[in-house]
């Protein structure tokens, strides 16, 4: 989080509010709360929130009479309306963090510099001008910290599964991982009205795949799920339960199962994978040859942490499947949801 915008939220004399209560907005707020920054509450398009703190309509805080109100943008489609917020001019400030969650990559002008030539081929493997763009795009909005340069390319009206590169069909074999409680997988459920051949989900922590298994029978929605973590080999890892940013990490307290995808899956059809996790995409890679290389799954890759990865992952899939084309896309106007799109 940029060190300069949390001075002027902690300097700031007057009501503090966060735009959003879900998974990011509750990591700033407990960011901010770490830094001795109180606010006076989330700011929420629907205000069905489970959130425990104060939460308000837009139009309760602009009717609320307070002069004096600052606005932490705190979910992913709020950047999008980032200009419209500062136009309307209910709020003296309002503040977008490029960088908001710590543990995602960071790097600046010099790393890009002291890996232009890698950067510069893994460019030339992306199938059309939009994903050059894009790439550009990401490398400028985290090198300098700007969400002005995802705004300049984002499309909103871009869907997750059903896009300009992802054409779903009817008989769709889908596999998430870190399927977390059940989001992404509904989303696919969604996208396909219902008409799909198989889910298969993997979720890593005891208590987001005991609510994952929860969610999809309310939804009624039917899949495989494993409680296991995903890696190169079968081995038992270091992991963080660090409430809904659970993830691999060396100063993880607790130690996961984890094993290849090829042997989870064994030898089960596959043909979509959502790659949702914000480390070992690598890893997790390298232990899907035989699914990659036998089904060719359409892949959808998070990327919005990278670093290394932005040139390690294209370089990788060309290396296990010459024949796959590589795009790449913002799914929301922040630099965090970037993606890689394999077909």
């Amino acid at each position: 989080m940029d060190n300069e915008l949390l001075l002027v939220i902690k300097n700031y004399k007057g009501r503090k509010y966060i735009y959003g209560a879900g998974n990011l907005g509750q990591y700033l707020y407990r960011k901010l709360l770490s830094q001795d920054i109180t606010v006076d509450g989330f700011i929420v398009d629907d205000i069905l929130s489970d959130s425990e703190q104060s939460v308000y309509t837009m139009k309760q805080i602009i009717e609320s009479g307070h002069k004096k109100k600052l606005l932490i943008i705190g979910y992913a489609g709020g950047y999008a309306k980032y200009n419209e917020l500062v136009e309307q001019g209910d709020f003296d400030k309002v503040i977008e963090l490029a960088l908001p969650f710590d543990h995602h990559a960071h790097f600046g002008k010099e790393w890009v510099e002291a890996n232009s030539e890698v950067l510069c081929e893994a460019e030339r493997l992306l199938e059309d001008e939009l994903s050059v763009h894009m790439f550009r795009a990401f490398i400028s909005a985290v090198s300098l910290e700007s969400v002005s340069y995802v705004r300049d390319v984002f499309d909103s009206k871009r869907e997750y599964f059903a896009n300009d590169v992802i054409q779903l069909g009817d008989k769709e074999a889908f596999l998430e991982v870190g399927a977390f409680q059940g989001k992404s997988v509904k989303d696919f459920a969604n996208a396909c009205e219902g008409k799909y051949k198989r889910i298969v989900a993997i979720e890593p922590d005891s208590d987001n795949f005991l609510k994952l298994k929860q969610n999809l029978d309310k939804w009624q929605i039917d899949a495989e799920l494993y409680n296991v973590g995903c890696w190169n080999k079968h081995d038992y890892l270091s992991f963080d339960s660090d409430d809904k940013i659970s993830r691999l990490s060396d100063e993880g307290q607790t130690k996961i199962e984890v094993d290849k995808l090829d042997n989870i899956i064994g030898s089960k059809e596959i043909s979509l994978i959502n790659l949702g996790v914000s480390v070992a995409q690598r890893e997790i890679l390298l232990g899907a040859q035989d699914i990659i290389s036998s089904c060719k799954p359409k892949m959808v890759i998070f990327l919005g942490s990278a670093k290394e990865e932005l040139f390690t992952i294209p370089l990788l899939l060309k290396e296990i499947r010459q024949d796959y084309k590589l795009y790449m896309r913002f799914v929301d106007c922040m630099p965090s949801r970037f993606f890689l799109f394999a077909v």
